[in-house]
C-alpha cells in the first residue's frame, strides 16, 4: 500500500475539516488545488494527484503550503475518499481542486454507531452491529458459536448468539456487519401428525421444555439468516396416527400406526401378525398389522405320476387340516406370507414303492444281488443284509432309499490250484581237514555249510467270506527260527635259541646261548541265517622245526640253533542245531480284507489261504 504521494503537485487551500465519529474515530477533509489545473487532470498525471485509498494521513499531509508539524497527524488516519474538478465549495472557480477525506482505521474493528436492536423474533432480542477497521483485517468469528453479553442501560446483560454476518472490503477498510439473536423459542404452534394434534416448538439455541402428556416425536434442523434453528415437533403417547385395511394372501388384515405405545395394541377378533418401525409424516412410529386366524394359501401337488400327493398350507395363527384323504402331517415350518410370520404345515400321501433296481453283488462277494428300493409314505426294506439307508426330505415329505445285499454271502467261495515258491533251511557242519607239505603236515578247522536254497510246491488256495476271521494258523516252510553261527580262531607260535654268547677264561671258554619267542592270533565270526548246526565244534594244530644254525662254541666244537614253529585252529558254532519250527505241512501265506460293513456293524471279511497239499 502507498503511503505518500510520488510528487508534490497538490498545495492546500483553506484549512482541514475534522469531524469526530463514535468510539474514538475521527474523519479529516482536506481541500488542495493542483499546481497547473490545465494538465494535472491529465491521464498521465492522475496517479501524481490522486494518492492511494488507505495512504497515512501523516504521510500525505507533504502538500505545499502544511508541512507536517508536530501533533498534527491523526493515529491511524487513512485515506477512504478522494475528489477533484471544478466544483463551488472546492476553491476558486477556475481552479482544479482535489478534496481528500481520511478516517481512523486500526487493526481491530470498532464499531460505527451504537447497536440496532429489535425482538421481530417473538420477543427475542436481535442485535445488529456494524465494525470496521483498516483493510486486510482478520475476521474470526464463527456463527452459532461466538456470542455477546449484550446490555441497554443498567438491564441485565442478555446473551446472543452470532447468527449472521457480511463483510464489505475496499481499498481502505474492513466494515463487517453482524446480527446476533438471543436463545429461545422462536414459535409454537399446533400442527397435524395423522390424524392428531401436534404440538411444534421451533427454538434458537435452546431446546424447549417438554409439554405435559406429550413425548418428543421428531427433532429438525433448519436455518435462520444463517444461524441454526431446531425445530420440535411433540404428541400424546399411545395416539393412533392412522388406520387402514390390507389383504395378506387371501385375508383381510387391519393395519395402525401408533405412536409411543406403552403396549401394544388390541383388535377384537384378531390377533396381531406382524410389528415393525415405520414412520408418518416422519414421525418414528409403530406398525401394527392384525390377521383373523385362518388359512392365507393351500397348495396341492402331485408327483411320481400321481404316487406322490404333497400338500402344503400356510396358515396365520390356526391349526389346520388337510384336504387329502389319507394324508398324513409330515412337517411343520415356521415361514412367512407377504412379511407376516406364519406356519407352514405340509401333508404327503404316498403310494408305497415307487422304485426299485437289482444289479449283482460286489465282484468279492459272488452269488449275491444288491438290490435297492424307493418308497413314500412307509418304508419298505428288501430282502437280504441292509447295507444303506437314506431318508430324503423333499418339500417336506419324506422318500426313504434302502439297499440290501441279498443272497450267500458267507463260506467258500473259490477252491485252485497253484504252485508257490518256498525256502529249504541249509546246514552248516564244524569239522577239521588234513593239510600237508614237504616233511610238513597237521590239521586245520574248517566250516562246512549247505545254504538255505529254494523250491517249488504245488499248493491249494481257498478264497472265503466270513465275519470272524482266522486269528491263528500252522505255518509251512517257515524258516524265521532256524538260524546259526560259528566262530572260527586261529593261533601261531614261534620258538627257539637265540643269539649265543663267549667268553675266554685262560684255557678255559665259557659259552651261553639265548631263546626267542613269537605269538599271533586272530578269529571271526560268520552268520547263517535259515540255516542249522549239524556239529558244533573242531580243532586242528600242525607242529614243525623251523630253522637250524650251526655256530662255533669252542675253538674246537661246533653247536646247532634250531627254532621251532606251531599253529592251532578252532571252530565253535552257537545257534539252532535242528530244523526248529520248520514243517513242509500247514499255512504259506493268508492275507484278511474288509468287503462289506452292514449299518447294523456286522462287518464281512474276505480271507484268502495258500496251504500246502
Amino acid at each position: 500500500m502507498s503511503i505518500s504521494h510520488r510528487t508534490n503537485r497538490l498545495k492546500l487551500v483553506g484549512q482541514p475539516s475534522v469531524e469526530q465519529l463514535q468510539n474514538g474515530r475521527y474523519r479529516l477533509t482536506v481541500t488542495c488545488s493542483t499546481i497547473n489545473s490545465r494538465e494535472d487532470w491529465y491521464s498521465v498525471n492522475k496517479n501524481r494527484i490522486l494518492p492511494d485509498f488507505g495512504s497515512l494521513q501523516s504521510a500525505e499531509m507533504s502538500i505545499d503550503g502544511l508541512a507536517p508539524r508536530e501533533g498534527e497527524a491523526y493515529t491511524d488516519m487513512r485515506l477512504t475518499k478522494v475528489e477533484s474538478g471544478n466544483r463551488s465549495g472546492m476553491g476558486a472557480v477556475g481552479d482544479y481542486n482535489v478534496e481528500l477525506t481520511y478516517e481512523t482505521l486500526g487493526s481491530a474493528f470498532v464499531q460505527v454507531k451504537d447497536d440496532t436492536t429489535d425482538y421481530e423474533l417473538n420477543g427475542l432480542r436481535r442485535v445488529t452491529r456494524t465494525s470496521i477497521a483498516e483493510a486486510g483485517i482478520d475476521y474470526a468469528k464463527t456463527v452459532g458459536t461466538s456470542f455477546i453479553d449484550h446490555q441497554i442501560n443498567n438491564e441485565t446483560a442478555v446473551r446472543c448468539y452470532l447468527a449472521s454476518y457480511s463483510v464489505d472490503d475496499t481499498d481502505s477498510f474492513r466494515q463487517v456487519q453482524e446480527v446476533y439473536v438471543e436463545a429461545g423459542t422462536l414459535s409454537e404452534t399446533l400442527d397435524n401428525v395423522g390424524s392428531q394434534k401436534a404440538k411444534v416448538i421451533e427454538t434458537i439455541g435452546a431446546d424447549p421444555d417438554t409439554p405435559t402428556d406429550y413425548s418428543l416425536a421428531s427433532t429438525q434442523e433448519s436455518d435462520f439468516e444463517g444461524f441454526q434453528t431446531n425445530r420440535f415437533t411433540f404428541l400424546k403417547d399411545n395416539v393412533e396416527l392412522s388406520r387402514s385395511e390390507d389383504l395378506v394372501g387371501s385375508q383381510k388384515a387391519i393395519v395402525t400406526e401408533v405412536f409411543n405405545p406403552s403396549a401394544n395394541p388390541t383388535e377384537s377378533g384378531y390377533s396381531l401378525a406382524r410389528t415393525e418401525v415405520s414412520d408418518v409424516d416422519g414421525i418414528p412410529t409403530k406398525r401394527f398389522t392384525f390377521l383373523k386366524p385362518s388359512v392365507l394359501s393351500r397348495v396341492i401337488q402331485r408327483n411320481n405320476n400321481g404316487r406322490l400327493i404333497i400338500e402344503t398350507v400356510e396358515a396365520f395363527d390356526e391349526v389346520p387340516t388337510a384336504e387329502t384323504s389319507g394324508a398324513v402331517q409330515i412337517g411343520t415350518d415356521i415361514s412367512n406370507v407377504e412379511g407376516i410370520q406364519t406356519k407352514r404345515f405340509t401333508f404327503a400321501k404316498g403310494d408305497g414303492q415307487i422304485f426299485i433296481s437289482e444289479s449283482a453283488g460286489p465282484n468279492n462277494i459272488p452269488g449275491t444281488t444288491q438290490r435297492t428300493i424307493r418308497s413314500l409314505g412307509a418304508e419298505l426294506v428288501p430282502d437280504g443284509v441292509l447295507i444303506d439307508s437314506q431318508d430324503i426330505v423333499r418339500d417336506g415329505y419324506i422318500e426313504y432309499i434302502r439297499t440290501t445285499l441279498d443272497g450267500t454271502i458267507e463260506g467258500v467261495k473259490t477252491v485252485y490250484a497253484d504252485v508257490a515258491t518256498v525256502e529249504v533251511p541249509g546246514t552248516v557242519s564244524c569239522t577239521t581237514q588234513a593239510v600237508s607239505e614237504g616233511s610238513v603236515s597237521g590239521t586245520i578247522a574248517i566250516t562246512n555249510s549247505t545254504p538255505r536254497r529254494q523250491k517249488q510246491v504245488e499248493t491249494q488256495v481257498t478264497v472265503e467270506i466270513t465275519r470272524t476271521p482266522p486269528t491263528t494258523a500252522d505255518r509251512a516252510y517257515d524258516l524265521g527260527a532256524i538260524s546259526c553261527s560259528v566262530t572260527s580262531v586261529q593261533t601261531k607260535l614261534q620258538s627257539g635259541d637265540g643269539s649265543v654268547a663267549t667268553a675266554v677264561d685262560g684255557s678255559t671258554t665259557l659259552s651261553r646261548v639265548g631263546f626267542q619267542k613269537s605269538f599271533a592270533s586272530s578269529a571271526s565270526i560268520q552268520h547263517y541265517i535259515g540255516s542249522y548246526l549239524t556239529s558244533s565244534s573242531s580243532s586242528g594244530s600242525v607242529s614243525y622245526q623251523s630253522s637250524e644254525q650251526p655256530y662255533l662254541s669252542a675253538p674246537n666244537a661246533i653247536s646247532v640253533q634250531s627254532a621251532f614253529s606251531s599253529a592251532s585252529s578252532s571252530c565253535t558254532g552257537t545257534g539252532a542245531t535242528s530244523a526248529t519250527g520248520y514243517s513242509e505241512v500247514g499255512v504259506i501265506s493268508r492275507t484278511v480284507n474288509v468287503v462289506l460293513t452292514a449299518l447294523d456293524g456286522t462287518t464281512y471279511y474276505q480271507v484268502v489261504t495258500e496251504e500246502t497239499l
